[in-house]
């Protein structure tokens, strides 16, 4: 029985890693298209501080989360 329950518990973890994996590729092509869009056209420096810092901390968060689930 307990055998099953862990089956089970491992394909679960495999599909949410795959959803997350989906999601944040989804997210950084979106981050990017709308950064380089955005950032053209923008003219107050402070934004374009914000966007481009918020766009990096996002990629360290993500390249943490995968070396680490990758350990």
């Amino acid at each position: 029985m307990y055998e099953i329950g862990y089956i089970v518990y491992q394909k679960a973890r495999i599909k949410m890693e795959v959803t997350i994996d989906i999601i944040n590729a989804v997210v950084i092509i979106a981050m990017f298209f709308l950064a380089d869009q955005g950032l053209k056209r923008c003219k107050s420096k402070k934004i374009r501080f914000y966007v481009s810092g918020s766009l990096m901390l996002y990629l360290i968060a993500m390249a943490i989360y995968y070396y680490l689930r990758n350990k």
